[in-house]
């Protein structure tokens, strides 16, 4: 697997972890269906286990997170973490009818 610089804490370069992670296996992806065959490979799978957090915050938090929305400035509720209310304020900018419920499953997006 070839190494390509990333941004994350000190690492030189200008490519993120999922640029990094995507090129990585299409490279690897070109080597393999080049092969006449694969006998000898062994795929190393694993178990994804449990996910570090929810894909949501808790349906509790949403009247806070209306509450929060409504102010001038808005100031994350505690419970929402800062990229989550960074991506939340910037949809409700872009769609001011967007509840706290739609909302409360929104993900950064990935770009191509």
């Amino acid at each position: 697997m070839t190494r390509l610089p990333c941004r994350k804490r000190g690492c030189a370069g200008g490519y993120v972890h999922g640029q990094i992670i995507r090129q990585a296996e299409q490279a690897e992806v070109e080597v393999l269906s080049q092969r006449p065959n694969l006998d000898g490979l062994k795929a190393q799978l694993r178990d994804a286990g449990e996910p570090r957090r929810p894909a949501a915050w808790a349906v509790e938090l949403n009247p806070a997170v209306e509450t929060a929305l409504a102010q001038a400035d808005p100031l994350p509720p505690e419970g929402a973490t800062a990229s989550d209310w960074e991506r939340i304020v910037e949809a409700r900018r872009a769609e001011a009818s967007a509840s706290a419920e739609r909302l409360r499953r929104l993900r950064p997006e990935v770009r191509p």
